[in-house]
């Protein structure tokens, strides 16, 4: 969405990690964890998946998470490692998708 471009432009963040992450993770777009998500975000307490209202709810809430103090200025690689622990091919895979994007 607009809003979407905008808001990762003002974080500073590349939209293409964005869409890319929901991509990887949805098998695009075929599959959500929970409702409207599409990046595998979890819960609070880690129990199971976040609920959202909308597609661009949880790909906001995504990119607003990416500008976190914890993900803030990593790389994907790094970012990696953190987002998905059990893939060590995912910012590969991240990467790849951006590519196509």
């Amino acid at each position: 969405s607009a809003f979407l471009l905008n808001r990762s432009s003002d974080l500073g963040i590349n939209f293409r990690a964005v869409y890319a992450i929901a991509a990887l993770e949805s098998g695009k777009g075929k599959q959500t964890s929970g409702k409207n998500n599409y990046c595998g975000i979890k819960n609070k307490d880690y129990s199971g998946y976040r609920d959202f209202d909308g597609r661009d709810e949880c790909l906001i809430f995504l990119a607003d998470l990416l500008d976190s103090k914890f993900y803030r200025g990593r790389s994907l690689d790094s970012i990696g490692i953190d987002y998905c622990p059990t893939d060590p091919t995912w910012s590969g895979q991240v990467k790849e998708i951006m590519r196509e994007i």
